[in-house]
C-alpha cells in the first residue's frame, strides 16, 4: 500500500547540463550559419570509427600508477599461469 500511495516522480532536464548546452548550441549554430547534425555511425557503412592508438612508454613516462598496474598484471599472470593480451596483434607477436 505504501508504494501505491506514492506520487510518481516527475523528471526534468538538468538546467546546467541539458538546457544551457542546448541554448549554447543554438547560439553557436546561429553564429556560424550552419546547423549541427549528428550521424549514426552504425547505419552508415562508410563511416569507420578511428582506432585508439596505444603506445608503449619508456621509463621516462613511467608513473607510480602505471608501474603498480603492470606489477599487478604480472603477479596475476604468474598466479593464474596465463598470459593476458590486449590485442590479437600482441598475441601474434608473442607467439
Amino acid at each position: 500500500m505504501e508504494q501505491r500511495e506514492k506520487k510518481p516522480v516527475v523528471y526534468t532536464d538538468d538546467k546546467e547540463v541539458v538546457t544551457d548546452t542546448a541554448n549554447s548550441l543554438k547560439i553557436a549554430e546561429g553564429l556560424v550559419g550552419h546547423q549541427l547534425t549528428f550521424k549514426d555511425m552504425k547505419s552508415d557503412p562508410k563511416v569507420v570509427a578511428a582506432h585508439v592508438q596505444y603506445t608503449f612508454h619508456d621509463s621516462d613516462d613511467e608513473e607510480d600508477d602505471t608501474y603498480e598496474t603492470r606489477k599487478s598484471l604480472k603477479t596475476a599472470e604468474k598466479q593464474l599461469k596465463s598470459r593476458f593480451f590486449m590485442t590479437p596483434g600482441e598475441k601474434a607477436r608473442f607467439d
